[in-house]
């Protein structure tokens, strides 16, 4: 759990730092990218904490 978070803050500080370069990349599609990434994570973790935790046995 503690991974996704660390995961999700970092792709948030990388949107916020695409959105302060300033050359002739598109910074706001791949901002948002990287936002859209980091909803979509906490999404997930939302997901993972409110499922019952299964273990599954590979033989």
């Amino acid at each position: 759990m503690k991974r996704a978070l660390t995961l999700t803050d970092s792709l948030r500080a990388r949107a916020f730092l695409v959105r302060a370069r300033l050359d002739d990349t598109d910074v706001e599609a791949l901002a948002a990218h990287l936002e859209e990434a980091a909803k979509r994570i906490e999404q997930l973790e939302r997901l993972l904490a409110a499922a019952p935790v299964r273990t599954l046995w590979l033989h």
